[in-house]
């Protein structure tokens, strides 16, 4: 069956990092499974980019194609319009990987070509990005912390029981880094209290929420994940019980630590914002006829 004149609904190959925990595969189809209902109508495809996931998954039995292999995949069933959306957080080495694939094959015509091929750009791209990703951010804070928007906005998280929040990302050595910097000032002007955001391989770090937290006066620390899924790293970098996860360090540190292991990718306003890029990765042409559904 040929897709080829289906604009209104392309494939789309989510392309992901990828995680061998099963928290984080439930995770990874729930965001399939959200852009199933965003695009009815639309091919659906899960791609991981990890080889050493990958292969640590086929030993297990589960099979999670790559990123070129996904679109292989729609391309023989069919598919010619087709946008492949990064799950990633920021436009890092692993989101130019991904578009590095893109664009090469762009250029390839005539019936092993695609007569449409977009990229979705990664959820930390642009102004408007690192607005929308704050306040909900702030939400989340709020809801899983139990504490009220009401609460946060008259008194702040520092001045109930000597509260704060971090979320803890992944980082990384590309220039994209900057992104958590540029965050974290926008979670300074969106909720007026004590939520920190530090990175396992950039900047900030863990030495520099350590520092912001004994500055506030904290007691208690709330602890978040800036991650896609809570998947390996939330479960052992952030919270695991070696001495050197987050975790184990605040406790050593004298703070009482509440662990919230929530990844983005299970809150749909996140999801959300993906999808605006995968609507704006489409084009002019496609973008009147790709519409979320509100539920």
């Amino acid at each position: 069956m040929s897709h080829a004149d289906d604009l209104d609904m392309p494939a789309i190959v989510l392309a992901a990092y990828g995680s061998a925990e099963d928290r984080g595969l439930q995770t990874y189809q729930r965001v399939a499974d959200f852009y199933s209902r965003a695009f009815p109508g639309s091919r659906i495809e899960l791609s991981f980019s990890s080889s050493a996931i990958r292969r640590r998954l086929a030993a297990g039995g589960k099979n999670v194609p790559d990123p070129f292999t996904s679109l292989s995949h729609v391309h023989a069933e069919g598919w010619r319009n087709v946008v492949v959306q990064s799950l990633h957080l920021v436009p890092g080495g692993q989101f130019h990987h991904i578009a590095s694939l893109v664009r090469g094959l762009q250029g390839v015509k005539g019936r092993f070509g695609f007569e449409f091929l977009g990229l979705g750009l990664p959820l930390l791209s642009s102004q408007e990005d690192f607005s929308s990703v704050a306040f909900a951010l702030a939400e989340h804070v709020r809801c899983i912390s139990g504490i009220s928007q009401d609460d946060a906005s008259s008194a702040g998280l520092s001045c109930i029981g000597k509260s704060a929040a971090v979320l803890m990302g992944h980082g990384t050595n590309h220039p994209a880094d900057s992104a958590y910097s540029h965050l974290a000032i926008h979670l300074s002007q969106v909720i007026k209290a004590d939520v920190f955001l530090g990175t396992l391989e950039g900047y900030p770090g863990l030495s520099e929420v350590m520092g912001q937290l004994s500055a506030c006066g904290a007691s208690r620390v709330h602890l978040f994940p800036f991650l896609l899924v809570a998947g390996a790293h939330a479960l052992l970098d952030m919270a695991g019980p070696a001495e050197d996860s987050w975790r184990s360090r605040f406790l050593s540190a004298g703070y009482q630590v509440d662990v919230h292991a929530v990844g983005l990718g299970e809150i749909d306003s996140f999801l959300e914002i993906f999808a605006r890029h995968t609507r704006e990765a489409c084009g002019r042409s496609l973008v009147s006829t790709l519409r979320l559904q509100s539920d």
